[in-house]
C-alpha cells in the first residue's frame, strides 16, 4: 500500500510528524478516497497519487478522516488522470 510507505518514510525523514490517531485518520481517509474513486489497484499509478495528495494535505493541517478523504476525491475528480 503506497501510503504506509510514504508515512514511514515522511515519519523517519522528519522524525514523528504524525501520531497515532493521526496515522489512522490519514490511512482510513486515503482508503475512502481509493474506494470512492474506484481505484482497484492499490499499487498502482494512480493508487501513489492518491496517497501523495492525502499525505501532502494531511501535512498542511488536515486530519478530519471524512474532510481529508472529501478534499482528495474532488481535487482527482476535476483531475483529467483519474
Amino acid at each position: 500500500m503506497p501510503i504506509r510507505a510514504l508515512l514511514d518514510e515522511a515519519q523517519g525523514a522528519e522524525g514523528p510528524v504524525f501520531g497515532p490517531e493521526d496515522l489512522m485518520a490519514i490511512v482510513a481517509a486515503y482508503e475512502r478516497a481509493l474506494e470512492r474513486l474506484n481505484i482497484a489497484d492499490r499499487k498502482g499509478p494512480l493508487a501513489l497519487l492518491v496517497a501523495k495528495t492525502t499525505l501532502q494535505m494531511a501535512k498542511e493541517g488536515e486530519l478530519d478522516p471524512k474532510r481529508l478523504s472529501e478534499r482528495v476525491i474532488r481535487l482527482h475528480r476535476l483531475s483529467p488522470s483519474i
